[in-house]
């Protein structure tokens, strides 16, 4: 962990943007209060000096998100007055949207209370160190001549330009997305295998069928080089993930354009990288607060074989409730066997399934 210095007399206010960090003055980095879950980090927040409440640290959002409760116990309709994290504070009118997020707390298998927009972060560097579990903060800035940096692409969040094949398109790094590399217009790329449709996708707008395929192409940006990587569909911007990011440490500088991505140990990856296969089960379920219900069964895909149906409503996964299997179920074995309980008809049924590879 990072140690931290005493600062009751020591602080600098910035102004951008109509925020006011209130901010120790020396230079070092401080450590966020959060928690994992799985490869997402989720923040506890002061809001508007109420809470303390869960927010999802997201590169991919544009502005913070809140649920409906938890506006109405900060007292914020759109904008944010104050926010507290620790060391870190920021005030001002911080813009934010109000969303239903029950459907998102039960994919993730934990209780939210919203998704904190990267916005708020401008005016300091902000260090992912997966390995590490941990998410720092501090003043500074990245230099061109550091290893690993290299240059953003204009736009409203850490995108980076890459190439796909001979075909340059931007990419959004996104600690929001659970993915690898995730692209909008996936029809217009060259494959090795695919695309076909392998699960759900859920986003704060809801629920859709995903597709996935692998790549002819080598994918290049920044320090990465992806070979033939297995891509996912993704209704608006191009992602790059945590599936590829968690095995780096992620550092950005937005106000002044760059980003760093290195080893563990601080080296720059010097290697191209390869992405794993696609492990499935092929079930679409849309969450509700009386658990997951079938949206849709791909033919001939495990849950298939295993016999769900539409309409099924899935209550618990290895002998945990579906809202209470919490983040641990994100750190199991892709390919271990799942058995789950739904109900059907007023009856409850036992199916057991083993995720199958999909893409390979």
């Amino acid at each position: 962990m990072t140690q931290r210095t005493p600062h009751a007399l020591i602080s600098l206010v910035c102004a951008l943007m109509g925020l006011v960090f209130a901010t120790p003055a020396i230079a070092q980095p401080y450590s966020l209060p959060t928690e994992r879950c799985g490869d997402h980090f989720v923040v506890q927040a002061m809001l508007n000096d109420k809470g303390p409440f869960m927010l999802v640290l997201d590169t991919g959002a544009s502005v913070t998100v809140l649920s409906e409760e938890t506006a109405k116990a900060a007292g914020v309709k759109r904008r944010i007055s104050d926010i507290r994290m620790g060391e870190f504070h920021a005030t001002g009118r911080i813009r934010c949207q109000v969303h239903e997020l029950e459907h998102l707390a039960r994919t993730l298998g934990t209780p939210i209370d919203g998704i904190l927009g990267h916005q708020v972060f401008h005016k300091v560097l902000l260090t992912y160190d997966y390995p590490a579990s941990e998410v720092r903060w501090g003043f500074g800035e990245l230099s061109d001549s550091d290893p690993g940096v290299a240059p953003m692409s204009k736009g409203k969040g850490p995108f980076v330009g890459a190439l796909v094949g001979d075909k340059k398109v931007n990419v959004l790094l996104d600690t929001g997305s659970s993915n690898g590399l995730s692209l909008k217009d996936l029809d217009e790329f060259t494959y090795a295998f695919g695309p076909v449709a392998v699960g759900g996708r859920m986003r704060i707008e809801g629920l859709a069928v995903a597709r996935a395929g692998r790549l002819a192409d080598d994918v290049k940006f920044g320090p990465f080089v992806l070979t033939s990587p297995i891509v996912r569909d993704t209704p608006q911007n191009n992602l790059l993930g945590t599936e590829i990011l968690r095995d780096y440490v992620l550092t950005i500088d937005q106000q002044r354009g760059r980003y760093r991505v290195v080893k563990p140990n601080g080296d720059p990856i010097d290697e191209s990288l390869n992405t794993e296969p696609i492990t499935e089960v092929g079930l679409v379920a849309f969450p509700t607060t009386e658990g997951l219900v079938v949206h849709r069964v791909i033919e001939g895909l495990p849950a298939d074989i295993a016999g769900f149906e539409v309409g099924d409503r899935l209550v618990m996964i290895d002998g945990d409730e579906v809202m209470d299997r919490g983040c641990r179920d994100m750190d199991k074995d892709p390919t271990a066997l799942r058995v789950c309980v739904v109900e059907r008809n007023g009856e409850r049924l036992e199916l057991e399934m083993i995720p199958a590879v999909v893409v390979p």
